[in-house]
């Protein structure tokens, strides 16, 4: 063999070693985790926010007035419309899930929820509510207001 050809063959040995070496080398991307595994297979798909209008939902409130009772007077601090029931991190979004007139609803910060109250924060096992210009926080093992 000419030295020329033994030159060509060796380099072209050494460059598909080196790219079997790297590819062998190079970390493998993490498992991406499926939502089915964690939840029993329940499909379901977090909420869209189809308008996020402060202005217009601060009227559609104002006409609504749920902070009242059917007579018109501020509602009572005692009544509660919902109960937390659960905290899910969906996609790095943490989602409320509350439990009202026997369904259960996904809810996300600054969501309304039955009877007014509104959703300002979600934690990873708490949730605080603004509820007649007062916040109030509900621990998601424990109801107590």
């Amino acid at each position: 063999m000419k030295p020329k050809t033994r030159y060509i063959l060796k380099l072209g040995l050494f460059i598909v070693f080196s790219i079997f070496v790297s590819l062998r080398l190079t970390p493998r991307p993490p498992i991406q985790a499926d939502i089915d595994t964690f939840n029993g297979g329940i499909e379901w798909t977090p909420p869209v926010v189809k308008n996020r209008d402060i202005q217009g939902a601060v009227k559609t409130l104002s006409q609504k007035k749920p902070w009242a009772n059917n007579s018109g007077s501020p509602r009572e601090m005692a009544v509660m419309d919902w109960k937390l029931t659960g905290i899910v991190t969906v996609h790095g979004a943490r989602i409320a899930l509350i439990e009202s007139g026997g369904h259960i609803m996904r809810y996300e910060t600054g969501d309304i929820l039955p009877g007014g109250d509104s959703i300002l924060t979600i934690h990873k096992d708490y949730i605080t509510v603004l509820n007649n210009d007062k916040t109030e926080t509900f621990n998601l093992h424990e109801m107590k207001r």
